[in-house]
């Protein structure tokens, strides 16, 4: 299960490593690796430096994470299967709309912010409203001492207007809101994916006892020796974009270091679905 809320970061990001590692080293390799955090495995040819070769593969993959934010690329579990322009395009239709959206919903609670902040103000003494009053440059020390510790008692708080809403404000704001979730939705189907923090790997050290607290020296990917005495070869990092797969040629882009991790950028998602 996915701890939303961990008690310690890092210990939570190496508890995911580890659960990533486990799971494809099982299921494609058919063996139990994530027996080897802490200490050699006991019964199969697989020391510790093998564990944190293999994890460090892994070292930079983000799941369980999505974010609005409407940038080129973002982390998610979830890759919309469309288009790069098909993605751009409607992200400006939706960020238009939010925008519009976001004005009609100033307009109904400005008017009520304006009152209560008038009757807010007129119950004051005269010495604290001539303070708050007085535009901040103007205002001598103790104004602006007295204006700071009234700043909240005068503007009301964000959840405090829409309860104080008439009917028909309250109906229309309903409204909005319901056309803001609306936009949310994403007219795309979508397809679980990983995605990585960027075209520089985050470092992984070889942990004393498998203890992330414990620290340790660094470890560079490589394939359990077991299977393999062949080193991985990564292409140079690229700084204009993330990395993700080519569909057209099936190679990883700049950016990925190949075989570090399996990643479907929500765009190339898109852009492969007919492959």
């Amino acid at each position: 299960m996915w701890d939303e809320e961990p008690d310690d970061g890092v210990i939570a990001e190496y508890e995911s490593l580890d659960d990533l590692l486990r799971t494809t080293s099982e299921t494609f390799l058919g063996l139990t690796i994530g027996c080897a955090r802490c200490h050699d495995h006991k019964l199969d040819p697989i020391p510790q430096q093998d564990y944190y070769g293999l994890l460090a593969f892994f070292s930079n993959v983000y799941y369980f994470e999505e974010t609005y934010a409407n940038t080129a690329y973002y982390r998610t579990d979830q890759a919309p299967i469309a288009s790069s322009n098909e993605l751009v395009s409607w992200r400006d239709e939706r960020d238009k709309h939010l925008k519009l959206l976001a004005t009609k919903l100033e307009e109904i609670y400005q008017p009520l912010r304006e009152k209560l902040m008038a009757e807010r103000l007129a119950d004051l003494p005269e010495k604290l409203r001539m303070a708050y009053l007085t535009p901040a440059g103007h205002r001598s020390d103790e104004q602006q001492q007295l204006a700071m510790e009234e700043k909240f008692r005068i503007q009301p708080a964000k959840n405090e207007i829409p309860n104080k809403l008439s009917a028909k404000a309250q109906k229309k704001r309903s409204e909005i809101l319901q056309k803001i979730k609306n936009i949310k939705q994403r007219p795309f189907s979508t397809r679980m994916a990983v995605s990585e923090s960027g075209s520089v790997p985050e470092k992984t050290y070889f942990l004393i006892a498998g203890n992330p607290a414990a620290g340790g020296r660094e470890i560079q990917p490589a394939f359990p020796k077991v299977l393999t005495d062949i080193s991985p070869r990564f292409p140079a990092p690229s700084s204009t974009r993330a990395g993700g797969m080519d569909c057209q040629q099936g190679q990883p882009v700049d950016g990925t270091r190949a075989g570090q991790s399996i990643v479907v950028s929500p765009f190339q998602a898109g852009d492969c679905r007919k492959s």
